[in-house]
């Protein structure tokens, strides 16, 4: 008998199913197993290697297969069809450098136990079609989380970063339990496309799921360290390295992806997004800034990651979907990289301040600005859900991508790459665009209200950072300036009142 569509979208389940034998079994049993010197962990990496080849072939389904109604189990549709393949990618990889970075170690297994069932719990949520298993999926994420957060038990300062996440974690439960008690008063069901069918047919009949679109906001920037709650994304860096790669590069994201997943309540008031666009964009800013000042390689890197996730918020805000998904995937893929590659020592390379620029160079730099502009203005004839401040957004970030790259260019593989990496971003963000048209959001609420001088605020909140950055740079020895820097070094102060907060309810022993 033929397989339909909906059947074969369920091989989408069998990346998470795969972990589940690393993730149930005991702590002990697996400590004793992988702390020989001969184990090499092949077989979680077997498992999870499985599970990524059945990621892999679940778009061929999910992005032709119709929502499941009240009984599917795997939500269908381009959001699962992307993450599911990039977490469970991240997760081999995190998981072969894991193995190797803990060779030796007495808690190695216990470390691959909590790997795998975080990754699963992450997997299940990126799949689900059912509210109440998406919301379970996320506190158990969490929780699994917490255990590799507080692997140095013994470090006071592990455990203070981890009590500190685990106690704004709780407060982003509750609004999502919240959620599920609303969403039922008005639903009576908590499958996802009933949900979003329902909310669309009648926006303005359902105050419980306008309330439900504040409370998943509140919950994805508690998730995702929006100011103020985000100091302890910076302090996680006790944890180790692998635990660092995979929470910056997957983890985190869970914020972005709830506002994308429940993008069709999210809109259904419009006070929604611009708290979206308010506080991501402070925390862009905010975190920018403090990241130019640290002087630690992974503590400047947790910095980046706050203002990565603020602009992300800040473009879910804009409605800008597909950017904010594109967004996810690039600096996941980035930060992993960056976090396991960070002990490396640095290549002797001659940097730009040092080198003569032309103004042949100055000149092809404007030049390949002014085409990708032209090949943008282009693109956006065609772009399915247009907005003026996130047009100028985008032009902005690829004149400023693409001046980097010309600026540098010195032979003719630099020359290609300065005109084709941010042409085919462009291209990557269009076509994400047509792939999560049908099942995120709408953004016309909001669009309608984009004014000009709205449009300006925007632009110059992101140009902010840079504007300090030139001005600290051009006055360097002013006494306002270094008054600031020290200010802005400390993070303006709010990482010590939150650790006295924490230290108050929940105890570290020194």
């Amino acid at each position: 008998m033929n397989m339909t569509t909906t059947e074969l979208m369920n091989v989408s389940a069998l990346s998470p199913v795969c972990l589940a034998p690393m993730a149930l079994t005991p702590a002990r049993w697996m400590d004793r197993v992988y702390a020989g010197q001969n184990a090499k962990g092949l077989v979680p990496q077997a498992l999870a290697g499985l599970g990524l080849m059945g990621a892999l072939a679940s778009p061929l389904w999910l992005l032709k297969a119709q929502p499941g109604g009240t009984t599917g189990l795997v939500m269908p549709g381009g959001l699962t069809a992307i993450m599911l393949p990039f977490v469970a990618l991240l997760t081999l990889v995190v998981l072969r450098y894991s193995i190797v970075y803990l060779h030796g170690q007495a808690r190695r297994g216990r470390f691959i136990k909590w790997l795998c069932a975080t990754s699963a719990a992450v997997q299940v949520l990126v799949i689900t079609a059912n509210l109440l298993v998406f919301v379970l999926a996320w506190m158990t994420m969490s929780l699994a989380l917490h255990q590799l957060l507080t692997y140095f038990c013994d470090r006071p300062g592990a455990q203070i970063a981890a009590r500190k996440k685990f106690i704004f974690s709780r407060i982003g439960d509750l609004c999502l339990i919240t959620t599920l008690a609303l969403v039922w008063h008005s639903c009576r069901t908590w499958q996802m496309p009933v949900i979003f069918h329902l909310a669309a047919d009648r926006p303005g009949a359902h105050a419980s799921l306008a309330a439900a679109g504040l409370l998943i906001v509140i919950a994805a920037l508690l998730k995702s360290a929006q100011f103020p709650f985000h100091t302890w994304l910076p302090d996680t860096m006790e944890a180790p390295t692998p635990v660092s790669a995979f929470m910056h590069a997957g983890i985190i994201n869970a914020g972005g992806f709830l506002v994308l997943r429940m993008s069709q309540l999210v809109v259904l008031w419009p006070v929604n997004q611009w708290v979206l666009l308010v506080i991501g964009g402070l925390t862009a800013v905010g975190a920018s800034l403090v990241m130019l000042t640290q002087t630690s390689v992974k503590r400047s890197l947790g910095f980046s990651t706050v203002a990565q996730m603020g602009f992300m918020m800040f473009e879910c805000g804009l409605g800008a979907w597909s950017l904010a998904l594109l967004h996810i995937v690039a600096h996941g893929i980035y930060k992993a990289y960056a976090f396991l590659s960070s002990g490396k020592a640095p290549a002797s390379t001659t940097t730009p301040h040092t080198q003569t620029i032309s103004l042949r160079h100055h000149g092809f730099a404007l030049a390949v600005c002014g085409a990708l502009v032209i090949f943008w203005l282009w693109l956006s004839r065609h772009w399915p859900d247009a907005n003026p401040a996130l047009a100028g957004v985008i032009a902005m970030g690829i004149m400023v991508l693409g001046w980097q790259l010309a600026i540098r260019a010195r032979n003719a593989l630099a020359v290609a790459s300065a005109l084709l990496l941010p042409a085919l971003l462009l291209l990557l963000h269009c076509l994400l665009s047509r792939l999560l048209l049908t099942t995120v959001g709408g953004a016309a609420d909001l669009n309608a209200s984009v004014s000009l001088a709205q449009l300006l605020a925007v632009l110059a909140l992101l140009a902010l950072p840079g504007a300090v950055e030139l001005a600290a740079r051009l006055r360097s020895h002013s006494p306002l300036v270094q008054r600031l820097y020290v200010h802005v070094y400390n993070g303006f102060y709010l990482n010590p009142l939150a650790n006295r907060l924490v230290m108050a309810l929940w105890p570290v022993q020194a």
